[in-house]
């Protein structure tokens, strides 16, 4: 009977250890099931911030050609010539469509007149002193 008695103490303590030995791995397990979530958080939040910024990206790069479009029509009216309009590269979905702006039709000079191409011959810089009184009191 002692021996049936210390052979089921045995078997109790064992078990109490398989126990013990299953909670420490469940609470492990909980802790890499949470850590795995974090890093799929994590994971979800970097792929979204990317798509942000190749999106931020392709609007930059947009305007950067709407703005040299704009600056070559610019030139164009200011100086009347300048380079071929350009064809606006193509964009993917969910951006702002860039619309070509159209060159004003050259003015035609009268017979001997030489039509006026440059800056200084279409605004009057030597001629216009009102930037004389800036920084004054003058006028108030």
């Amino acid at each position: 009977l002692n021996a049936i008695v210390t052979s089921v103490k045995k078997v109790s303590d064992l078990n109490n250890e398989i126990s013990t030995a299953s909670s420490e791995q469940t609470n492990g397990i909980s802790q890499i099931s949470k850590a795995m979530n974090q890093l799929d958080q994590s994971a979800q939040a970097n792929a979204a911030s990317s798509e942000e910024i190749a999106a931020s990206a392709e609007e930059i790069s947009a305007q950067t050609f709407q703005m040299k479009k704009l600056v070559d029509d610019l030139n164009f009216l200011i100086l009347g010539d300048g380079p071929t309009p350009e064809k606006a590269p193509p964009l993917k979905a969910k951006s702002a469509q860039v619309l070509p702006l159209k060159r004003p039709a050259q003015k035609t000079s009268p017979v001997g007149k030489k039509p006026q191409s440059k800056a200084s011959a279409t605004i009057p810089f030597d001629d216009d002193r009102s930037f004389d009184k800036v920084g004054t009191t003058d006028g108030f």
